[in-house]
């Protein structure tokens, strides 16, 4: 943040900003970089209101201060790093610094300490750049990047690194193990170009926060990303980082690189120091000449060549040594699109989606690294990239390969009926049977459509199963991490107050009051006192990430890209599926999202019933639906408990799905000739919703205005249901129903048709 982007909001004049800021630092005020404290001191004289202050000092891109007040300290505090920390040993050793495995001995956690060598901790230098990288790293808050714990002194008063204990593998080691399956004819779905794809996608997150907080990395490459046990990706080594307002002094290319007549097989991978900043192997054109104006573009050109030697498994900069590699560099060399693996053709949109992303020109490539990651999602996806649109003939083809039931339907079709016409004059005692044949084809067919149906539904509650799952990993984070230093929370009350609310809270038109998309509402049960409970409140909110992902997933995967007013569009006016997620722990801390108020003086979260759903259960559980007292329809809750890493449980994470998608997107089955009505019935029996209440929940209300669920109009039906069975009859009314099983929930989908629709289709 500097001074021009405060003056846009003061209503005076530019000049008198300026006068302010001269009458600021003669009262006293510091006239450094730091400007939080002349934005306070601007809400204190009422010159901007609570609304805008808080936007000014929350979010934003990223406070860098001089590196200068992170040096050693006095005599008497110094080696705090053997107070805090008991070092186990040495885990790995580079050009610049060593990284060993610690336990912190308060809390008996086990983390990973960096420090640079002892010939690097006397070079001013080198100091700061270790010390900038700690400062970025730490504020940069996402799930693909390593979390610093901390920065601590040795006995030598050299500074040490504290931060997440990593364990997994870096992504050169990945692949190299790739393409060994690959060419061993051996390749599992955990090295598949799919997962492969996945943890691309992963790395463009994180690297499209970064680059909403003003960081460009400049040093993507596959050694500083790691894979860990269990799927996570982490951006590593930010050490060269640097600000895009700030002035790339580091970046000059000079005569020592170029001629330096190192062609060995290594150096074009390695990162340079001195006349060269980065690794040659990764570099855009632009760093590699030295541009001076370098920004979050020449990221993605780094991924770009990621994305290739993901895809292709080889590097797409050939250069062999660090002086050819760094010429390649400058002159946007990238190599042919082909894979290594014997026999393996690289598809068309991942070659023009590299080509684009690795455009010398920065103005030629993808708006953003979001834009990348949604054109390699909607690959993924089956869709049409927007680096290559389809053809039309590519664009039916594609539609045929997404839609081949419907195909073979219709070729099987047009088959009979050519095979009906050439026979029906020759073999005229053959009709009946031929009837009889295309009966049990359209029959075969409309089967058919309703179980692909059924399988769409319960694909889409699997797969907002394993959101959940994911937030419940993250609520594990949440209650097994020290709390954060100084955290923003908002309570309940907070949000009753315009002034204290959070800086987007707002009306809403998707949900008919005010919400905050972009912070949790915190809610304590009666009897729970704020202060003895404010670091575990602290930690709750540093979900809000999280809620925010799931909610906007929920809808679209590529939706996590947005930026800050598309979220709110989406959240706030569009919807999603998920309306809200929440976490409550056994100690009576709940956190709800989107924010809002109006919580009663008695609410307990651990009395409602979701809680009590999902309190001790291990893996989703689905409740019974209900219309939300709110105004957003009927919905469908589903919880799951989450324990600490000694089993003991801790609290609940849940989240509360709209019918509305299900009905709008999913239930009717407008395709199958003669159809009347679609059904999700319970493994009762009883009717959950139906494609023809649309908006109106009243029908399903009781004379006390509670939810009653009606059991399915058709005995035979709910008996093959209650025992688990799909099948199909056929009514003497000539009404045809299908119910088909869903794993997820154990429900049923039931379409009821009229039979002679389909048989005279």
């Amino acid at each position: 943040m500097e001074l021009e982007d405060i003056k846009p909001l003061l209503p005076i004049e530019e000049q008198e900003v300026d006068m302010l800021w001269a009458d600021w630092i003669v009262s006293g005020g510091s006239g450094g970089p730091d400007l939080d404290p002349f934005v306070t001191w601007l809400r204190d004289t009422r010159l901007i209101d609570e609304s805008t202050w808080r936007s000014l000092l929350v979010g934003g891109e990223l406070h860098l201060m001089s590196t200068d007040a992170m040096q050693a300290p006095e005599e008497d505090e110094q080696d705090s790093l053997t107070e805090r920390y008991l070092l186990l040993g040495m885990l790995g050793k580079g050009a610049m610094g060593s990284v060993h495995l610690a336990q912190q001995r308060e809390l008996k956690r086990k983390v990973a300490i960096k420090r640079l060598l002892a010939h690097h901790a006397t070079d001013a230098r080198m100091l700061e750049r270790f010390l900038r990288e700690v400062q970025i790293t730490a504020q940069l808050d996402h799930p693909n990047i390593v979390p610093i714990y901390g920065v601590e002194y040795d006995a030598e008063d050299a500074p040490v690194a504290a931060m997440k204990l990593v364990q997994g593998r870096t992504l050169k080691e990945y692949l190299k193990r790739t393409l060994e399956l690959v060419e061993s004819d051996h390749v599992d779905p955990d090295h598949a170009l799919p997962r492969r794809l996945d943890l691309f996608l992963k790395i463009c997150a994180a690297l499209a926060y970064a680059h909403e907080r003003g960081i460009v990395h400049r040093d993507l490459k596959p050694d500083n990303l790691m894979i860990g046990d269990w799927g996570e990706v982490y951006v590593m080594d930010w050490g060269i980082a640097r600000a895009v307002r700030e002035p790339q002094a580091d970046a000059t290319i000079g005569d020592e690189l170029e001629n330096s007549g190192d062609e060995g097989a290594t150096g074009a991978f390695d990162t340079h120091d001195g006349a060269v900043i980065g690794t040659p192997r990764y570099m855009s054109p632009e760093q590699a000449n030295g541009d001076k104006t370098l920004d979050q573009r020449s990221d993605q050109y780094s991924l770009g060549l990621l994305l290739y030697e993901l895809v292709c498994l080889q590097p797409a900069n050939r250069g062999v040594g660090s002086g050819a590699a760094l010429r390649a560099a400058q002159g946007g060399d990238v190599a042919p699109c082909e894979s290594k693996a014997p026999g393996v053709s690289v598809p068309r949109e991942l070659k023009a989606i590299i080509r684009k992303a690795t455009e010398s020109q920065p103005d030629d490539r993808y708006a953003s690294v979001g834009e990348l990651g949604r054109d390699v999602r909607r690959y993924l996806d089956g869709d049409a990239v927007l680096a290559q649109p389809d053809a039309p003939m590519q664009a039916l083809l594609r539609w045929i390969s997404r839609n081949r039931a419907q195909t073979l339907i219709l070729i099987l079709s047009l088959i009979v009926t050519a095979l009906l016409a050439v026979t029906w004059s020759l073999v005229r005692q053959q009709q009946v049977r031929e009837q009889a044949q295309l009966r049990q084809e359209h029959l075969g067919g409309a089967l058919s459509l309703v179980a692909e149906r059924a399988g769409r539904i319960d694909q889409e509650f699997l797969r907002l199963q394993g959101l959940l799952r994911e937030l419940a990993g993250a609520a594990h984070q949440v209650v097994t991490s020290p709390p954060p230093d100084a955290a923003p929370f908002f309570l309940d009350s907070s949000f009753d107050d315009p002034t204290l609310a959070p800086p987007d809270f707002a009306p809403s038109g998707r949900y008919g009051k005010s919400i905050s998309t972009e912070w949790p509402v915190i809610r304590l049960a009666p009897g729970v006192d704020l202060e003895s409970v404010r670091p575990q409140v602290a930690r709750m909110a540093l979900l809000r990430t999280d809620f925010q992902r799931v909610m906007l997933a929920s809808h679209d995967e590529a939706d996590i890209f947005l930026d800050v007013p598309a979220r709110r569009q989406r959240l706030a006016e569009a919807g999603v599926p998920i309306v809200w997620a929440f976490f409550a722990t056994e100690d009576g801390i709940h956190a709800a999202f989107p924010g809002k108020g109006g919580y009663g003086a008695d609410y307990d979260p651990r009395q409602r019933p979701w809680y009590r759903l999902g309190a001790h259960q291990a893996g989703p559980r689905w409740g019974n639906p209900y219309v939300d007292a709110q105004g957003q329809g009927l919905l469908l809750p589903f919880t799951t408990g989450v324990y600490d890493d000694t089993g003991t449980f801790r609290g609940v994470a849940g989240m509360e799905l709209t019918f509305r998608t299900i009905i709008d997107d999913l239930l009717s089955l407008d395709e199958l000739p003669g159809v009347r009505e679609t059904f999700l019935v319970t493994d009762a029996g009883r009717v959950a919703v139906r494609s023809g209440l649309g908006a109106d929940w009243s029908a399903m209300r009781g004379p006390d205005g509670a939810l009653q669920l009606q059991v399915f109009d058709d005995a035979e039906v709910v008996e093959s249901i209650v025992d688990g069975e799909a099948g199909y009859r056929i009514g003497a009314d000539g009404e045809l129903l299908v119910w088909q099983r869903m794993q997820a929930l154990g429900w049923f989908y039931v379409a009821r048709a009229d039979a002679a629709a389909i048989f005279t289709d």
